[in-house]
């Protein structure tokens, strides 16, 4: 009887420990997999940062180059300035650096996108108190931003990714009629991509409110695109038609 339960006793203890080493393998396993997920959020949310500030130069270069923002929405540009000083604030309440650093830099490129639509139209007499009003609304959001309960921020903040419709709205108009067009579709591919990035970064982080705005982004970023693209393939098929008939002639 003796011999039984020593034999079972050091049967329990050969399987406690294999539980043991069982559990430790599986905890060391999730946290090389936490570490993993993190890492790869961490590249594409910096790659996303760094590539989306690119986004705006070379729309903006456009602009003060030709004097020229035909085709290009000013209501998207000064709403984006509103939902970007939102995500400032949705960064900082959730840790993200990343996320803060990228959308500063983001809100001070547009001001100048802003400036160059101004400049654009002469320097109008009411131009001034306009961007302070601009910049004034776009800290008000931000501290609103700061006081709400993070569930109400998250929830402007997907609203906030239909900004973006009304530059979609516009390149309609823009390839119905066959017009000519500033914007710049170096922006948009810079802008599919950055949304790209923030798409891996909310899937791995995970962050269900970037990666959904992410999804949103690129889509009105490929929309974009493609009516530009599809409205220059127009103009340039009426060019040739009207060379033809000159020819002709």
């Amino acid at each position: 009887m003796d011999l039984g339960r020593r034999g079972g006793s050091r049967r329990e203890l050969r399987r406690c420990r294999l539980r043991r080493v069982a559990g430790r393998a599986l905890a060391s396993g999730s946290f090389e997999a936490k570490m993993t997920s993190d890492a790869v959020a961490s590249v594409a949310g910096t790659a996303g940062a760094a590539i989306g500030l690119s986004m705006i130069f070379p729309q903006c270069f456009r602009i003060w180059r030709d004097r020229s923002y035909v085709g290009v929405s000013r209501t998207m540009w000064m709403l984006q300035i509103l939902v970007w000083s939102c995500w400032i604030t949705y960064g900082l309440r959730s840790g993200t650096a990343v996320i803060v650093a990228a959308n500063v830099l983001n809100v001070g490129a547009c001001l100048v996108l802003v400036l160059g639509v101004v400049r654009a139209d002469g320097w109008p007499s009411s131009a001034l108190p306009s961007l302070a009003a601009l910049i004034a609304l776009g800290t008000a959001t931000a501290w609103f931003a700061a006081i709400v309960p993070l569930r109400i921020v998250t929830l402007v903040l997907l609203a906030g990714a239909l900004v973006r419709t009304p530059q979609v709205a516009t390149s309609f108009s823009t390839w119905r009629r066959g017009a000519e067009s500033a914007v710049s579709e170096t922006t948009w591919w810079v802008s599919s991509i950055t949304g790209t990035c923030f798409l891996v970064y909310g899937l791995f982080r995970p962050d269900l409110i970037v990666a959904i705005t992410a999804a949103m982004l690129i889509a009105t970023s490929l929309a974009v695109l493609w009516l530009e693209r599809a409205a220059r393939r127009r103009r340039q098929t009426r060019a040739n038609v009207g060379l033809t008939a000159l020819r002709q002639s």
